[in-house]
């Protein structure tokens, strides 16, 4: 037997937040709860390395963060981004919900905060609130959507239940993850060793990565994408980027061919990120990949072929030698951030042209000794993320009988 549903505004507060990042002398300080805070965190606190700005007096009143508050996320440039939520574990009264942002406030008497979360956290409303989204290039939701999104509603010592359940389940399906992606990165540390030994071993020099590129590097589009037609090329942005080096095949966007022409990889491009957390991640485009643009937090570095194989320079920047020149030029900017100008001062083993279709079959080898047991972990980190989703959204409806508590 499922729950009853009841819209979500009998049971919360729902404000959306008109905060912007500007800074204004006369209005207050305070540090934003970003949209990225919310898409890429499921907890809220004050330890959070949170942004720096200004807000008026009435908007630190309406928006500020407190204690047991779900946030959302109300705006992306896919559907399928909406909605996503964090629960705020503890909050300090500096904290203020930042804009594209939903705060919705649990009346105690009505809902348990953590059962809140989790149930915006399900299939269930999560699909509610990405068909109530409209949009074009931009998809967007208006409040009253929001509040009439329709929430299963067991008792309230239930959802208490249901919370904890919740809680010590995920977190030890998410510990388990968290083992599975360390091995990950600790083959890809191997990788990198190996492939630093082989390119090392053959090198008979070093040389800066300037001299060997065909032309500037160049800037991505700043521009939104959008699912577009099919004909349109890809627009390839540093999310859609793998640890792997490879592309993601789900929320694929389009540019507009008048705007993705400047902008339009060849076969044998390499895209570097360069600033954030990502900063340093590498993809080697390939032609039969299918048409494609890049965006503006990546930088374009098209080779000389007739000096270097541009799969060796990507097989370059997964060793220790790359990434420490990353580190190196990353802390020596007042932001993380690595530019084009930087990158070309990089310094690159290089290998006698002659040896170099020798090196990359050698360099070859040693990836596809791990490919396997990568390709293994992936897939069970991904039925563990699909078991935990379940999971939410079985507990949340009543669809699994949660101990102590009854349908």
């Amino acid at each position: 037997m499922t729950y009853p549903v009841q819209p979500l505004k009998h049971m919360a507060l729902v404000a959306v937040s008109n905060v912007d990042k500007k800074s204004a002398d006369e209005e207050l300080p305070v540090r934003l709860v970003n949209y990225t805070d919310v898409y890429y965190g499921d907890r809220i606190t004050p330890e959070l390395p949170l942004m720096l700005a200004t807000a008026t007096p009435a908007q630190v009143r309406a928006f500020r963060v407190r204690s047991g508050d779900v946030l959302i996320t109300k705006d992306s440039e896919a559907a399928d981004d909406i909605g996503i939520p964090a629960f705020v574990d503890a909050s300090s009264a500096d904290m203020v919900l930042g804009y594209h942002l939903a705060m919705l406030r649990p009346v105690i008497s009505s809902v348990h905060p953590r059962y809140l979360y989790w149930a915006m956290a399900s299939d269930r409303l999560r699909g509610q609130l990405s068909a109530g989204a409209t949009g074009v290039t931009r998809f967007g939701l208006r409040t009253d959507v929001i509040a009439s999104a329709a929430v299963p509603y067991p008792r309230l010592g239930e959802q208490g239940l249901i919370a904890d359940f919740l809680d010590t389940e995920t977190a030890r399906i998410d510990a388990l993850i968290t083992k599975k992606r360390r091995m990950i990165e600790l083959l890809g540390e191997r990788d990198g060793a190996r492939i630093e030994e082989v390119l090392c071993a053959a090198a008979d020099r070093e040389i800066s990565l300037r001299r060997l590129l065909v032309g500037l590097p160049r800037y991505g589009a700043a521009e939104a994408g959008t699912t577009g037609a099919d004909e349109w090329p890809r627009y390839i942005r540093i999310t859609d980027l793998t640890e792997a080096g490879l592309l993601r095949a789900d929320g694929i966007l389009r540019l507009p061919p008048d705007i993705a022409t400047p902008f339009l990889l060849e076969d044998g491009d390499l895209l570097l990120a360069r600033s954030g957390a990502t900063v340093g991640k590498a993809f080697l485009y390939r032609g039969l990949m299918g048409s494609a643009a890049f965006a503006g937090y990546l930088i374009r570095f098209r080779a000389d072929q007739r000096k270097i194989l541009p799969e060796l320079i990507e097989a370059w920047t997964r060793t220790r030698h790359y990434w420490s020149q990353v580190r190196l030029a990353s802390l020596q900017a007042t932001i993380e951030n690595v530019s084009a100008e930087k990158y070309k001062d990089f310094s690159v083993p290089l290998v006698p042209r002659s040896r170099q279709g020798a090196v990359l079959v050698g360099v070859n080898a040693v990836r596809e000794n791990n490919r396997l047991a990568r390709g293994a972990l992936i897939r069970q980190i991904a039925l563990l993320q699909e078991h935990r989703q379940a999971l939410i959204t079985a507990a949340v409806t009543g669809d699994l009988d949660v101990p102590g508590a009854a349908a």
